[in-house]
């Protein structure tokens, strides 16, 4: 669960076979995201090499991931924040597929509105991968 918190985000620390996690919320808004993470990073000292974020990409079908372990941020701006506040493109993200919306002019409301019922399950099963893909990062050797 996500009981403590700093002013840029809700957390809640755990393990995954033995190697301590912390879980984390921004509660800023996607594009200053990055205010978030910098301060998660700096509170516990967590190198950006050691961090893992989760975001959405409407650039992967719905239910699909990739890994990326270091780069630019793919036009997405929550990426480009933590980007920012971080100095650094070397961490690794998990992108979950959203799909895109047919019409190009409506990528705002599309990624604010709920998922539709039908999608959930989808969606479901690929957060459900995403943190087998955490733990796997742990631990496997680097």
């Amino acid at each position: 669960e996500l009981q403590e918190r700093l002013p840029t985000a809700q957390f809640g620390k755990g393990s995954i076979r033995a190697q301590e996690v912390v879980l984390a919320k921004p509660h800023t808004y996607m594009n200053t995201s990055g205010e978030a993470v910098a301060s998660l990073s700096a509170h516990f000292s967590i190198p950006s090499s050691d961090l893992v974020v989760v975001h959405d990409d409407i650039d992967l079908v719905l239910g699909r991931l990739k890994l990326k372990t270091k780069g630019g941020d793919a036009g997405h701006n929550g990426v480009r924040s933590v980007i920012e506040h971080l100095g650094t493109g070397h961490f690794t993200r998990i992108r979950i597929g959203i799909g895109r919306p047919a019409i190009k002019e409506e990528v705002v409301p599309y990624v604010l509105s709920p998922f539709a019922p039908e999608e959930l399950p989808m969606l479901e099963g690929a957060i459900r991968t995403a943190m087998e893909r955490v733990e796997q990062l742990l631990t496997s050797p680097s």
